[in-house]
């Protein structure tokens, strides 16, 4: 709840998202929908889940990812 009423709290036009969830079982299951039904003028760009038991050793995926994105 903390993180959607952020997302309801902010104005998204002209703005991107990118989710990044650690999580041990869900990933980020409906969390892009859910972003996108609280803020629709946001742009929503493919998101990266974490297994919990994998957050130690993600470097690979995560630096995969961020240029993936551009940066």
């Amino acid at each position: 709840m903390p993180v959607a009423t952020f997302i309801d709290s902010q104005d998204w036009t002209g703005r991107t998202i990118h989710p990044l969830a650690t999580s041990e079982a869900s990933g980020l299951k409906h969390s892009p929908r859910h972003i996108k039904e609280i803020a629709p003028a946001v742009t929503l760009t493919e998101g990266l889940a974490v297994f919990g038991h994998d957050a130690n050793v993600c470097d690979d995926a995560l630096k995969a990812w961020i240029k993936g994105l551009g940066y």
